[in-house]
């Protein structure tokens, strides 16, 4: 980045309007926002990985109505458990990169709010997804069902 020099001083070389701390530097307030943005791609891409997560319990998890032995459904749960669990320390790394995201560049940070919530939203229905696939699964395994 160059900073504009002009006879007031040197200028921010992304935005042209405010004052550089240094030639070659940006001025605060598009460093922040710079920062902000990489933070919200960090961001983006842990929820994405905690996506693929839950895709993958979706798919293990078993359909009530398919035929297979108690050992294989059961199994199938706890893969999709694990599944689900091994979201939780990403959206957990999510949260830390918004935090830091509002002491940067609030604004920057309320727009990634909306698209953590939903992935939230998301991991809940997942596990609730899972929690009702053990349910059915059990009496399977006692022999009840």
């Amino acid at each position: 980045m160059y900073g504009i020099l002009h006879a007031g001083g040197v200028y921010c070389g992304r935005c042209l309007v405010r004052p550089s701390p240094a030639p070659g530097r940006s001025c605060p307030r598009c460093y922040a926002m710079r920062t902000a943005d990489t933070l919200r791609r960090r961001m983006e891409a842990l929820i994405r990985r905690a996506e693929i997560n839950l895709q993958a319990t979706i798919d293990v998890v078993p359909v009530e109505n398919q035929e297979q032995d108690a050992e294989a459904a059961a199994q199938a749960v706890d893969n999709a458990h694990l599944a689900c669990i091994q979201s939780s320390p990403i959206l957990e790394a999510a949260f830390e990169i918004l935090a830091r995201m509002h002491g940067i560049h609030v604004e920057k940070a309320v727009e990634a709010e909306g698209v953590l919530i939903a992935a939230l939203t998301r991991t809940e229905e997942v596990t609730n997804l899972v929690a009702d696939a053990l349910l059915a699964v059990v009496p399977r395994q006692a022999g009840l069902g």
